[in-house]
């Protein structure tokens, strides 16, 4: 039912529906007499002139539409499902779509610069940005197969690798291709362009190199390469790497010559490394657990302040910003990316989409841009860093100063500005453990306090994910250590 009031709501009218039993399920008036409806089921938008006494049925869009509105000019918008958008400039009498669905679906995304991104995906989809992901359009498609990697190192040149092993090169910015012969019936895993005439093909074993723009490739044949089992790669400025789950190699002269890098011990298989300058990376390993080098991967440090194993990507544009995606939140199976900007000090979470990014959907071309895949074909971009509010803090403590002994400790939360009630996810982990969760409630002062029986050094990590008008925070790693018996010493 539609009721309305013109007494303050002291007594309702019921009002008519063009075709009852329709569940209404959103309503917005312009003023006292044009109003708007939607359904329950999207299918149908409801339009009135005469304060509700007679309404007309609209269906301007073919997804369903969850809400509809007026401007203060009287024009009407409604938007739904998949981003489905329509306008209305004579107050809802015909409508306009703003935007499409674009054709294929999307597995990949990579950005070369805060600007510009491709998105790849199955059947040959391929489609670009230029605004940051306000709008994308379609590219012809290199061939009926799915793609596995695109490069574009110029606006006009570009390869895309698809997963029969064909390699297409375009030199008119993707409007068409043709084949280039790559000289073995091996199936690349990627292919890295660090400029116009030099073309990388990577794995699944070694490397094959192009000095001519793709025209004739031969095989890597240094030891530190040649029967390496790699399947990814990129470049940075003066830097070209490649990796694998065992291995990591860098070149300075665009893929020449190599040396042999380290990865982390205890990260198990790698699973991304992403270099932001020369000698600052970033990795995510099997386990989950980030790291970072700042020596150009001579040694590597955890990054436990992630508070997480569930990382499944990670893409940063500099030392300091990045995300990491997650495949769920707390209990929350939901699109969450962690975003740091201190370089992995702090992360904190941010709510993307209803399902989680896809791996190897994530890019991170500049310090507040960011590039995004959901699990439900979802192009998602921001221009601002993905935090919506006010920034919020949060922060651990605990009153030991020096390690003591095994026993139950109590540690100390913050969260400001705070309006209690906020729940809170607390990460502990054991030395060489795994990490385990517990939420815990904000009280109206922003304090917060969990009791945790200690008996070896542990780690702890306080996150939120903010809310309407506040953006989510996380703690830096708080780790209290437990002083060690002597050898021999009695209990």
């Amino acid at each position: 039912s539609v009721l309305k009031t013109e007494d303050g709501g002291l007594t309702w009218t019921q009002q008519g529906v063009v075709q009852p039993p329709a569940s209404i399920h959103w309503i917005r008036c312009a003023d006292a007499l044009r109003c708007v409806a939607v359904t329950a089921r999207g299918d149908q938008l409801l339009r009135t002139e005469d304060g509700g006494s007679t309404w007309t049925s609209i269906s301007p869009s073919t997804l369903p539409l969850l809400a509809a509105t007026y401007s203060a000019a009287g024009s009407m918008v409604a938007v739904g499902e998949a981003g489905a958008t329509v306008a209305s400039a004579d107050g809802g009498h015909n409508f306009a779509t703003v935007g499409d669905d674009l054709p294929g679906r999307f597995t990949h995304v990579r950005a070369t610069s805060a600007a510009t991104a491709y998105a790849w995906g199955r059947a040959g989809a391929l489609a670009r940005s230029t605004d940051g992901g306000e709008t994308w359009f379609a590219l012809a498609a290199p061939g009926p197969a799915s793609l596995v990697d695109v490069t574009f190192p110029t606006a006009a040149r570009g390869y895309a690798l698809d997963a029969d092993g064909g390699l297409m090169l375009t030199d008119d910015g993707g409007d068409s291709w043709h084949l280039l012969d790559i000289g073995t019936y091996l199936k690349p895993r990627a292919v890295i362009a660090p400029d116009a005439s030099r073309v990388l093909l990577i794995g699944p074993r070694g490397m094959r190199r192009s000095r001519s723009g793709g025209f004739g490739f031969k095989r890597v044949r240094q030891d530190v390469v040649a029967k390496l089992r790699l399947n990814a790669g990129g470049t940075t400025t003066g830097l070209a790497f490649a990796y694998g789950p065992r291995a990591l190699v860098v070149s300075e002269d665009a893929g020449e010559n190599w040396h042999a890098a380290t990865i982390p011990r205890q990260g198990k298989a790698l699973v991304k490394v992403d270099f932001v300058s020369d000698t600052v990376a970033y990795a995510l390993t099997r386990n989950g657990r980030v790291w970072k080098t700042i020596d150009r991967a001579r040694d590597w440090q955890e990054l436990p302040a992630t508070g997480t194993e569930k990382a499944t990507d990670l893409a940063f544009s500099d030392p300091k910003n990045g995300y990491v995606a997650v495949s769920q939140f707390g209990e929350e199976p939901n699109g969450y990316v962690m975003r740091t900007s201190d370089g992995g000090s702090t992360w904190r979470p941010q709510l993307v989409d209803r399902t989680r990014i896809r791996p190897g959907a994530l890019e991170a071309p500049g310090p507040l841009a960011g590039f995004a895949i959901s699990d439900v074909d979802h192009l998602l971009a921001t221009e601002t860093g993905g935090d919506v509010g006010e920034p919020s803090q949060i922060g651990l403590s605990v009153r030991r100063r020096r390690p003591g002994q095994a026993g139950v400790v109590a540690v100390s939360g913050q969260l400001t500005p705070a309006h209690g009630g906020e729940k809170v996810w607390v990460s502990r982990r054991e030395k060489d453990k795994h990490w385990v969760l517990r939420d815990v409630r904000v009280s109206s002062t922003g304090r917060f306090t969990i009791f945790s029986d200690v008996t070896r050094p542990t780690q702890f990590v306080a996150q939120w994910s903010g809310d309407d008008t506040r953006a989510g925070a996380g703690s830096p790693a708080l780790t209290i250590r437990v002083r060690q018996k002597a050898p021999g010493a009695k209990r």
